[in-house]
């Protein structure tokens, strides 16, 4: 009975064990052997992995011999430096591009904050050494090595990524996809075996599947039915990974496109010529002798020209050849060797090797005029545009920060298993790899996206404040969230819960206002914008006041004052901003803040001009006295009293004094009777001055 209460209560959440079993592992008993060779499927083997024509299988040194014979070309060379520095960026001063830092939810354990930050002391630096080398190898061939030097009970020392441990000199053995030991091929056996406390690697993600004939063995010995991940053989892991596998036909291309306008050049660089002696009517000796001296002529020219390249001086003087002549014009032809002609149907231009450089570049994902071809501009985006904002750039950089990432864990887990003697779980570790990504393209677009959200979310807003200042409902901003701002139904219904919350709040206001004692308290954390209807008044009172801001008037400030009921102030604070902006900044946010404080509890008030009043409050430890000037040019309108703000600004002690004497004279001269003239209310005050409403 307990069991099946158990399953019908987790049936609410998803399906039970056996039935998910019976409808989505029980049915591949159905699929037949035969199966795979009819529908048209036909014969389908591993040896469809070692590829045909210019993608054909190779064993693993010759890939590596291809990709080490790129990594040396000036424009592939240039185009990984840039996306590795994408990747990683650098400290404006320090150069750092690796910070290990604390995870928030670790600072208040202080053993775990005392061993990251002794991570970060000690292997912070030795990662930050090799960083650049490891990161620029494995995007070369796809992995990277870097040979671990530790000590018990002190943890790594140093770590060593030369020539020996080179991509083509270490073969990796996985169980699965779990990193098992290395065999290195140097020392006198050339065949040295390490475990992974002692090499750790960098392993590009296998995106592309690069043909090699290792896959056949490989597939012969691999147990694929086992789901047991430690009964697995060790088995090779296949060279891929590299960022250049892509883009090995662009680079061929390039080279042939190279080759044959440098090759044109030199040919178009010999200048031979045939000279047609006519030696007809001479003896045999004056034939040789005039051979001879037309060599010794030739061979004098010759010499001449190369004295000069050798010498660098140029050959300024006239040289003049007589060649005597008798009967007839001895040298009667003078002719290109080739008769003239190039030998081409065509000439091979810039152009030609411009398109297969673009081609390269692209395949890598770096903009071309970033490698030395500055007259490429990318787009109007301007020198270096495509680098800042280019996808492709952005996505090569984030598999070579991901793959870093996981190479310094790597690294830090040997350290705290030789120092501390135990190795954080990947889910556990106190600490987290964050890279300085300010000069990153990754980094730009993130900030990119992240700044068009927030601009979206503002905008989002300011429309949502717009339509609960037009009136509207709950379903009426469902209906504006959904059909015109294209959001979701369930977060549009989110969203306009708050025109429902906004009301239940002004329902409660109001009742609480009504009760007895209460005297219509208002609260002062918000006020609402509106735009006021000059046709509901009979005087100018709101003259000057356009989108104003209703501010609630607290009920013991309203009973300071001497009046009754509710009552509120009316501001415009962008032209209270602007009026005294070496105060305020023009920044209105700033005067609604003063005017509450002011509001909130005054300390007295003192007569501007009639019935224009100023009341005020000194914020204590700051010796700054924000006063606000009301003008009571008051309007009935129903119950309730308002007032317009007039001014907003900042006064001294001495002023304020100054003030409350002409205060005191001002109501004396009223002469109402009381003792002390100056302790009557501003109602007070305008009732004899005889502008009470």
């Amino acid at each position: 009975m307990a069991n099946t209460k158990k399953s019908s209560f987790l049936s609410k959440f998803g399906m039970p064990t056996r039935r998910w079993e019976s409808e989505y592992i029980k049915p591949v008993d159905d699929i037949k052997e035969s199966d795979s060779y009819l529908y048209g499927a036909g014969h389908t083997t591993v040896a469809s992995l070692l590829g045909t024509g210019r993608r054909a299988a190779r064993d693993r040194q010759t890939i590596y011999c291809k990709w080490e014979d790129m990594e040396s070309d000036a424009i592939v060379s240039s185009a990984l430096k840039l996306l590795v520095t994408s990747a990683l960026g650098g400290h404006e001063t320090s150069g750092d591009v690796i910070f290990i830092e604390q995870k928030p939810e670790t600072k208040k354990d202080k053993k775990l904050t005392k061993i990251t930050e002794e991570v970060a002391n000690e292997i912070a630096p030795i990662l930050n050494r090799e960083a650049f080398a490891v990161a620029y190898t494995g995007s070369t061939f796809g992995d990277s090595y870097a040979r671990i030097y530790s000590r018990q009970g002190k943890g790594v020392i140093d770590l060593y990524t030369g020539e020996l441990v080179r991509p083509q000199l270490v073969q990796p053995f996985e169980r699965g996809n779990r990193n098992l030991g290395y065999h290195v091929y140097v020392g006198n056996r050339n065949h040295e075996k390490l475990d992974v406390s002692q090499i750790a690697r960098l392993k590009m993600p296998r995106i592309q599947w690069v043909p090699q004939h290792g896959i056949v063995e490989k597939s012969l010995r691999i147990a694929i039915k086992e789901d047991e991940i430690n009964n697995l053989r060790p088995m090779p892991s296949m060279a891929g990974g590299s960022l250049l596998y892509n883009a090995e036909e662009s680079y061929n291309n390039l080279y042939a496109s190279i080759l044959g306008l440098v090759g044109q050049r030199w040919v178009d660089s010999i200048n031979e010529q045939m000279l047609q002696v006519n030696l007809e009517s001479m003896t045999l000796e004056q034939q040789k002798r005039f051979l001879k001296s037309i060599k010794d002529m030739l061979i004098a020219s010759k010499k001449r020209a190369e004295n000069a390249v050798n010498d660098g001086r140029p050959v300024l003087e006239k040289i003049m050849h007589i060649i005597p002549t008798f009967g007839e014009k001895q040298i009667s032809t003078v002719s290109n060797a080739n008769g003239g002609q190039t030998g081409r149907s065509g000439d091979i231009t810039i152009e030609d090797v411009l398109l297969h450089a673009r081609l390269l570049s692209g395949a890598i994902g770096v903009d071309l005029s970033m490698l030395g071809f500055a007259d490429q501009m990318s787009g109007g985006l301007g020198e270096g545009g495509f680098f800042r904002t280019s996808a492709q750039a952005a996505e090569n950089s984030r598999l070579i920060r991901g793959s870093l990432a996981e190479f310094c864990n790597q690294v830090i887990d040997i350290h705290t298993y030789k120092r501390y003697g135990f190795v954080f779980n990947p889910d556990e570790r106190p600490w987290i790899i964050n890279f300085y990504g300010s000069i990153s393209a990754l980094e730009a677009e993130k900030q990119r996206t992240r700044a068009d959200a927030m601009n979206g979310g503002m905008m989002l807003a300011q429309a949502m404040q717009q339509m609960k200042d037009l009136g509207a409902s709950e379903q009426v901003m469902i209906e504006f969230l959904t059909k015109t701002m294209m959001l979701d139904e369930e977060q549009a219904k989110l969203y306009a819960s708050i025109v429902k919350a906004k009301e239940e709040e002004n329902q409660n206001g109001d009742m609480e206002s009504d009760k007895p004692g209460n005297g219509g308290r208002f609260k002062m954390d918000s006020a609402s914008y509106h735009y006021l209807e000059y046709d509901e008044y009979e005087d100018a009172t709101f003259d000057g006041i356009g989108s104003s801001t209703t501010i609630p008037i607290p009920n013991r400030t309203v009973k300071w004052l001497g009046f009754e009921g509710s009552m509120s102030l009316r501001a415009d604070l962008h032209a209270l901003a602007g009026k005294h902006s070496e105060i305020y900044d023009d920044n209105p946010d700033m005067v609604l803040e003063d005017i509450q404080f002011v509001v909130n509890k005054p300390d007295d008030w003192f007569i501007h001009n009639n019935n224009r009043i100023s009341i005020f409050r000194e914020r204590l430890g700051s010796g700054a006295i924000p006063l606000v000037r009301v003008e009571f040019e008051i309007n009935i309108n129903g119950s309730s009293l308002a007032a317009v703000v007039r001014s907003v600004y900042a006064s001294n002690k001495r002023q304020i004094a100054k003030k409350m004497q002409e205060k005191k004279k001002i109501m004396t001269r009223f002469g109402s009777g009381e003792n002390r003239p100056e302790l009557l209310t501003v109602a007070e005050y305008l009732s004899a001055l005889g502008n009470r409403s």
